[in-house]
């Protein structure tokens, strides 16, 4: 498991829980190698990047879902509801949020770390990124729900290709 102070200062990856595919252990676990060379630049960056982008990403999808006159939520939040009406609704917003990250984070990175830093800041987050998005097309496709995977979510499984990386290649043949 990854285990930080709230930030990635002095992060550490421990003991895993096993049979689990979490976020944390996918860093930790398959991908431990690659966060510890990247660790050094996200930390550098985070407070940055967090203010930065997370704020300019919140704010493009709730001005993109006005302007697409989707029914308002309250307090402007990206995800309000649990309930599995909103679910794909949601599940939009949250690949939108990560694509939009993606692409804001990269440009402070490269600014910010040494060029193998960087490379490996970035890398592990689009790794991330893609580990999720295969996991949520997985899900759609194992439920017979292809067809309601979101656009935003499929774009990101189309954009980065599980071929790029054996460990995500792994991980979804473990799956089929």
């Amino acid at each position: 498991m990854l285990i930080t102070d709230g930030n990635m200062t002095d992060a550490k990856c421990f003991e895993a829980a096993e049979n689990s595919f979490s976020p944390s252990n996918f860093v930790c676990i398959f991908k431990r190698s690659l966060f510890e060379k990247a660790l050094n630049c996200l930390a550098k960056t985070e407070p940055i990047t967090f203010l930065k982008c997370d704020h300019e990403c919140h704010e493009e999808i709730v001005r993109s879902d006005r302007l697409k006159q989707v029914t308002p939520n309250i307090q402007n939040q990206i995800f309000i509801s649990s309930e599995l009406a909103t679910y794909e609704t949601e599940l939009d917003k949250l690949c939108r949020f990560q694509s939009c990250y993606m692409n804001c984070m990269a440009p402070v990175v490269k600014e910010m770390c040494g060029e193998d830093e960087s490379k490996h800041a970035v890398e592990i987050v689009e790794s991330y990124v893609q580990w999720h998005a295969d996991d949520i097309s997985d899900w759609h496709s194992i439920t017979g729900n292809d067809e309601t995977l979101p656009k935003a979510c499929q774009t990101l499984v189309k954009t980065h290709s599980k071929a790029d990386d054996p460990i995500l290649q792994i991980i979804g043949n473990a799956a089929l």
